[in-house]
């Protein structure tokens, strides 16, 4: 019999991986008290906590009563994050020659080890969400306002809750100062902020913007559909340390179509969204038969590549159509015209990117079935990335961390059109962290969109803008009138109440 056989990324990948049962409960009492749901977060930070000594793990007591055991793909995440786990495992064992049983055996009691010394650095900081932090931050040689787990899905400054208000002005009749609780219990972390041009909305935004990611570390992913939000007057993404792309000249270096889960029910359920988001572009010509095969093809690409691309789904329906006899028709002239331009790149997975500020330019010279794809698309991705990770943690007082904030400039361009993914994060990312601003001119953008999901929104704000009276007090209620506001005024809803505030002097 020959000598066993070096580990590769694809073993780690497709092996199992298992604790004790004594492990696994204290890893499950973690995540009762951080807010978490997903089993593979502790299971990464308990490994992480342990690598961080310089010795080996011993042997575990309990080792023959093993706990449910975890796939690779949902433990590792992905070939990147894969080959990272063996390099560090490996160095910490000394060993560069590992078969695949050493290394799930090191798993086994780095997680083991790791969960124990977890719950004493628990104890230590009180139950204290910031200081536990504070303590993994520093054995990992890390800033405290920014670590995260060696893992991926980690704990960082956003995970971290606590109460954020900032002041939108005076109130008009009163003087009375107004704030916005932004992520207050029974509160909503989503905005949206009218007005005409040259009226104050868009440096009302940036203000806004800047103090949340100020107060809380979140990161930002603007969409500016003008491309000016990097002028020197505004400069925002300097005020947020934010990288600028747009597809025009560079892809979006985001994994977009990533899955954590690749089980065949989540395959089928992530290619009939991407149906659904590509199929509601204006002039897509997606009948029922085009939807039908377009899913199959969309399964067969994401079955068989990691990462897979729009390029991979267009070459596997241009296949389907192929074996069927099929002339090319909507559904491929609308993959065709989105694989003109290298949109994405699959560099960074959701977790890598979600963690960092994005300004996403997309100018008038990208078509609208563009614009509005990637949006759609990089909504959907985030909305995936905040479902693997729960809901948010909130302090004793109700107030959710926030993970991420979803901003899109000139939105108006999206809202003529579904919402689809950017819909469902208004309607479900508050709990999990997420928050949403929309730009746009008018009251009368939201009229044409899903039904009512302004009732999702912490802050309506208008400043003046000439709309229909009807769409006006649909938002603000009776009485309210956009056009006589004065300079720096505007109507403003926080809640149930609006009042006309001044925004600015």
């Amino acid at each position: 019999m020959g000598e066993p056989m070096a580990i590769t990324v694809v073993d780690v990948l497709g092996a199992q991986y298992q604790t004790t049962r004594a492990a696994d409960a204290k890893c499950s009492e973690l995540l009762r008290r951080f807010g978490y749901k997903h089993r593979y977060f502790a299971a990464r930070l308990a490994i992480a906590r342990s690598l961080s000594l310089p010795d080996s793990p011993p042997q575990e007591d309990g080792e023959d009563d093993p706990a449910t055991p975890i796939r690779g793909q949902q433990l590792f995440r992905d070939t990147a994050d894969a080959a990272a786990w063996l390099a560090i495992v490996s160095e910490a064992a000394g060993k560069d020659d590992l078969t695949l049983a050493d290394f799930k055996k090191l798993i086994a009691r780095h997680w083991g080890r790791g969960a124990t010394l977890l719950m004493q650095d628990w104890e230590d900081a009180k139950g204290d969400l910031s200081t536990f932090v504070a303590k993994l931050a520093e054995l990992a040689r890390l800033p405290a306002e920014g670590y995260t787990s060696r893992g991926g899905v980690g704990l960082d400054r956003t995970s971290v809750p606590a109460a954020v208000s900032v002041p939108i002005g005076e109130d008009a009749a009163t003087g009375e100062r107004v704030v916005w609780a932004v992520n207050a219990k029974g509160s909503a972390p989503h905005s949206a902020l009218m007005g005409a041009s040259g009226k104050g909305k868009t440096t009302t935004a940036i203000t806004l913007l800047r103090a949340l990611h100020e107060a809380t570390g979140v990161p930002v992913i603007v969409f500016d559909l003008k491309a000016d939000l990097t002028q020197p007057d505004k400069a925002l993404d300097r005020l947020l340390g934010a990288s600028v792309v747009s597809p025009r000249t560079a892809p979006i270096p985001l994994d977009v179509l990533h899955l954590s889960d690749r089980s065949q029910n989540e395959i089928t359920i992530a290619a009939q969204k991407l149906c659904d988001m590509l199929s509601a572009l204006k002039g897509s010509g997606f009948g029922p038969t085009q939807k039908n095969l377009f899913v199959e093809a969309a399964e067969r690409a994401l079955r068989a590549h990691v990462p897979c691309t729009l390029e991979h789904v267009r070459n596997s329906l241009r296949a389907l159509y192929d074996e069927q006899g099929r002339n090319p028709d909507g559904a491929t002239n609308t993959l065709d015209g989105l694989c003109r331009l290298p949109l994405f790149e699959p560099s960074l997975s959701p977790a890598e990117f979600f963690r960092r500020s994005w300004i996403i330019q997309l100018p008038d010279a990208l078509s609208q079935s563009v614009r509005v794809s990637v949006v759609t698309l990089i909504a959907e991705a985030l909305n995936r990335h905040l479902s693997e990770l729960g809901d948010a943690p909130a302090d004793a007082e109700g107030n959710r961390a926030l993970r991420v904030m979803f901003v899109i400039d000139e939105a108006h361009n999206v809202l003529e059109t579904h919402l689809g993914a950017v819909g469902h994060l208004l309607r479900v990312s508050r709990s999990r962290g997420g928050a949403v601003m929309l730009i746009s001119q008018r009251p009368d953008d939201f009229d044409a969109a899903d039904a009512d999901f302004l009732a999702d929104m912490g802050l309506i704000l208008s400043f003046q803008t000439n709309a229909k009276a009807k769409s006006v007090e649909r938002l603000f209620g009776k009485g309210a009138n956009v056009a006589t506001l004065g300079r720096g005024e505007a109507w403003v809803k926080m809640g149930e109440a609006a009042r006309r505030v001044v925004v600015w002097r």
